[in-house]
């Protein structure tokens, strides 16, 4: 299964994440955008670790 428990932390990690950059105007955007692209790769990686997304 690729869709499940993990994606109830993903979704909190990346509303922290936007919920921060509305807060804080002074921190560029990009900066907001890195971390995002981060945490979904990051998904990815932990994913396949857990033969989640391996295809025999």
């Amino acid at each position: 299964m690729v869709h499940g428990k993990i994606m109830l932390p993903l979704a909190t990690l990346v509303s922290l994440n936007a919920f921060i950059g509305e807060m804080n105007p002074t921190i560029d955007f990009h900066v907001f955008a890195y971390v995002d692209v981060s945490l979904k790769i990051s998904l990815v990686f932990y994913c396949y670790d857990q033969n989640q997304l391996r295809v025999n």
